[in-house]
C-alpha cells in the first residue's frame, strides 16, 4: 500500500479535481479514517487525523450521465470515461494509489458482509461544497464509524494485535462522546459493539488505555 497520507484539505483538492472530470453524479459514502477526518472538520472536533485513502461503502459510482450536447468531441471523450478511469489517473498523477486499490475505493462494499451488518446503524451526513457539480459527498456518523472500527478490530484480534489506525480512532471517538471505560458504553448505538463484537471488547478492556 502506498505510505502518502493526506489531510481534509489534500483530500477536497483533488476531490474538486475529480469533479472536475466525470460528467457522472458520482455518490461518495465515505466510511473509516477519511469519515473522521470530515466529522472532525465539520464538528470542529481537532481530531489529528490523515488517510491513505477513502472507502466508500457504494456499490456503484453512477448511473447517471450529464446532457453533453454542448461541447465538441474531444471534450465528449474526456468527459465519457468511467469514474474508475478518471480516479485511477488522478492518484497516478499525484502518486496516492494503493498497491491494490486506488486512493478512492468502494472495495468494502462487498467485503466481509459490512454492508449487511452494519447498514441499519448508519447515519450518512452529507458535506456540503459549492464547488461540487458531480460528487455528492456523504459521510457516516462518528458512531457508526466506532461500529465498523470495533468490527475490524474484533476480525483482527483472534489472530494479531489491531491496527494501530483503528485503536486510534476508536479510542479518539470514545473521548468524543466522553465514553470512560469499555465495561460500560453509554451512547446507545455505540453500546451495541458490547453484544456484537466481543472479542473486540475483552481485547480493550484487558490493553486500551483511556
Amino acid at each position: 500500500m502506498n505510505n502518502t497520507k493526506l489531510n481534509f484539505e489534500q483530500f477536497i483538492k483533488i476531490l474538486h479535481e475529480l469533479d472536475e472530470g466525470v460528467n457522472q453524479r458520482v455518490l461518495i459514502r465515505a466510511i473509516g479514517g477519511f469519515s473522521i477526518i470530515l466529522n472532525s472538520a465539520v464538528m470542529d472536533l481537532g481530531i489529528d487525523r490523515m488517510s491513505q485513502d477513502i472507502d466508500s461503502l457504494t456499490k456503484v459510482w453512477s448511473n447517471r450521465r450529464d446532457d453533453l450536447t454542448h461541447y465538441d468531441a474531444d471534450e465528449i471523450n474526456r468527459l465519457n470515461r468511467p469514474v474508475d478511469e478518471v480516479i485511477r489517473e488522478i492518484g497516478e498523477k499525484y502518486g496516492i494509489n494503493g498497491k491494490y486499490s486506488s486512493w478512492l475505493n468502494n472495495s468494502w462494499y462487498d467485503t466481509q458482509m459490512y454492508y449487511d451488518e452494519l447498514e441499519e446503524f448508519i447515519e450518512w451526513k452529507t458535506y456540503v461544497d459549492e464547488q461540487f457539480k458531480h460528487i455528492k459527498l456523504q459521510y457516516a456518523d462518528l458512531e457508526s464509524v466506532f461500529l465498523f472500527k470495533m468490527r475490524a478490530i474484533n476480525d483482527t484480534v483472534k489472530y494479531d494485535r489491531p491496527r494501530d489506525n483503528d485503536l486510534y480512532d476508536v479510542l479518539n471517538i470514545m473521548r468524543v462522546f466522553e465514553e470512560k471505560d469499555f465495561y460500560d458504553i453509554r451512547n446507545a448505538k455505540m453500546a451495541n459493539a458490547m453484544d456484537m463484537y466481543p472479542d473486540a471488547i475483552n481485547w480493550l478492556k484487558r490493553n486500551a488505555e483511556m
